[in-house]
């Protein structure tokens, strides 16, 4: 990638708001209170209330984040259900402040290096969380083929890879899904190396435009 190529890039990146909203839903990459950078881990639910509190005070009623890759529901109980304990669907009724994450394509960080997804139902009132296999090791030699990537952004993909959740049945689907997945991984990784001078994002760059 070229300076000017990576330049626009980064003004693209920079013109994004940091906060949409689209019917009962607030989304964000962070969190409510930070949008760009703050964490909300599974067990803020139980060690950090305050945090929890302060999150949901700015939820209506539902919202979706990223950033941690970590698949799950929030509620403002506060607690914290994964797919595997909501059968990978959460019905969106009653009262309840939720925030939900889909998890991560490209990078999941909850033990399994399946790709992590969701998808909102609004005619059923839910979310569904899936969880697609696809060639894992492949996807870590090419990580560790681009010098600029620190060979722990493949390595951590290995992780739990033994584990049942890897089912047999994952090569039929591996087939289909061999292509696309480790393009969508790709991609993401090599965003990391686009930016101009290695910058960080920072939220104060983003909220010059709301």
């Amino acid at each position: 990638i070229d300076d000017q190529s990576a330049a626009r890039r980064w003004e693209f990146l920079g013109r994004l708001k940091v906060r949409v909203g689209f019917g009962d839903f607030l989304c964000v990459h962070g969190s409510p209170r930070r949008p760009i950078n703050e964490y909300i881990f599974p067990e803020d639910a139980i060690n950090s209330p305050v945090k929890m509190q302060q999150i949901f005070d700015r939820v209506q009623k539902w919202c979706m984040v990223g950033h941690t890759h970590v698949p799950g529901v929030f509620t403002n109980e506060p607690d914290f259900y994964p797919p595997e304990d909501v059968d990978s669907v959460y019905k969106l009724e009653g009262d309840d402040l939720l925030i939900i994450n889909p998890g991560s394509v490209g990078q999941p960080r909850d033990m399994d290096p399946r790709a992590s997804y969701a998808v909102l139902d609004e005619a059923e009132s839910q979310v569904e969380f899936h969880r697609l296999p696809y060639d894992v090791e492949s996807v870590v030699k090419k990580i560790h083929a681009i010098p600029e990537l620190s060979n722990w952004l493949g390595d951590r993909l290995l992780e739990d890879l033994t584990q049942d959740h890897i089912s047999s049945h994952a090569t039929s689907t591996l087939k289909e899904t061999q292509n696309f997945v480790p393009l969508a991984v790709l991609a993401i990784a090599v965003l990391l190396i686009m930016l101009p001078n290695r910058q960080s994002i920072s939220e104060e760059s983003f909220m010059l435009h709301p």
